[in-house]
């Protein structure tokens, strides 16, 4: 037995905010952003959300997306619901009130939280449960909201908060031999030589700094917020050593990549598609010339999406999927809080 992604979504917010604006807010010099990412946006908000869940809000609008992309699709076949995103602010995964609001026939449903490497993480767990015959149709849900989350105007973040977008990836798995059959997996995880080059702080965003103060151009409801409104959301932030992160990556990464070739019995030359973790197109640019990869085989959104975290792996994936040709491999890595790496291969029947 084998598994499969059969069925793949992505969603990006319709609000949509230019370089400039975001420069502006942390008075930073114009053309700084794509100079330092490659990001040219302008990249999705979900601005007109005001409520306490962001994370639940964006799950059920790419559910809803998926379900008008797919409407010949058995919903009542689906019998477990992960959810791999980065923000959980809710008591209740959010794979319950779906299942609840669309009369799904009790999947289980729990949430995991492995931040931009959600999804492939994902991936192998659901591998797992297929190949064990413990589930037989499983959605994974990566509804990314870190703005809302994490976002401060706080200065000593501008390096930072400016690079992040919003969106969701959402991929259907099972045993069914349609769309991509899900590889071997690797993984590499240091936690001696770079010190937290990823952190979040608890300390909420002063009065004036959160993302609703950020993007009450957008929504004027957002100004008739309270302060203690605005931090049940946006109550923590992340700060980012880029130097580390930098590092992390030309130590792990290409071994990495190289073991999982290996381990799925592959030579770079076998390789026709290269898809990184979407954070920075720069670095991506680099490493995939570093590696061998050719433009032609690099599949890239950072630059019209920002880092959307977890979501951007699976909504590159969807968005070049026609492109991607039946026999093709993919070779896909994500990385994130840790410093964790993991890496898969992917190839399309």
């Amino acid at each position: 037995m084998k598994a499969y992604i059969n069925k793949i979504c992505n969603y990006i917010p319709e609000t949509r905010v230019e370089n400039k604006y975001i420069e502006d807010l942390f008075e930073l010099p114009h053309g700084w952003i794509e100079e330092k990412s490659g990001i040219k946006g302008p990249r999705g908000m979900m601005a007109d959300y005001s409520g306490f869940h962001p994370e639940l809000e964006m799950s059920k609008r790419i559910f809803e997306k998926f379900i008008k992309e797919n409407p010949d699709f058995n919903l009542q076949e689906i019998d477990c619901i992960i959810a791999a995103g980065s923000s959980h602010t809710s008591n209740v995964p959010c794979g319950v009130d779906i299942a609840n609001e669309y009369q799904l026939n009790n999947p289980f449903c729990f949430e995991m939280g492995t931040h931009c490497s959600g999804a492939i993480t994902a991936l192998e767990i659901v591998k797992n449960y297929i190949l064990t015959d413990r589930y037989k149709c499983i959605l994974i849900i990566n509804a990314e909201v870190l703005a809302h989350a994490t976002w401060s105007t706080n200065k000593k973040l501008s390096k930072t908060a400016p690079l992040f977008g919003e969106g969701a990836s959402l991929v259907i798995v099972s045993n069914k031999k349609e769309g991509y059959e899900i590889g071997e997996f690797l993984t590499r995880c240091d936690t001696k030589t770079t010190p937290r080059p990823l952190t979040v702080s608890l300390e909420p965003p002063s009065e004036g700094e959160t993302f609703f103060d950020a993007f009450s151009y957008f929504n004027e409801d957002f100004k008739k917020m309270s302060y203690a409104e605005k931090i049940s959301v946006n109550s923590k932030y992340g700060n980012m050593d880029g130097k580390a992160v930098y590092m992390f990556l030309s130590r792990n990464i290409p071994d990495l990549l190289d073991d999982t070739l290996i381990k799925n019995s592959l030579k770079k030359e076998d390789i026709d598609w290269f898809i990184p973790h979407q954070a920075n197109k720069i670095i991506n640019d680099g490493l995939a010339q570093r590696y061998g990869i050719t433009q032609d085989k690099h599949i890239t959104i950072v630059e019209d999406t920002a880092n959307i975290s977890s979501a951007g792996v699976m909504t590159a994936l969807s968005v070049w999927d026609n492109k991607i040709k039946s026999g093709d491999t993919i070779l896909a890595f994500a990385f994130g809080l840790g410093m964790f790496g993991i890496s898969t291969v992917l190839k399309k029947v």
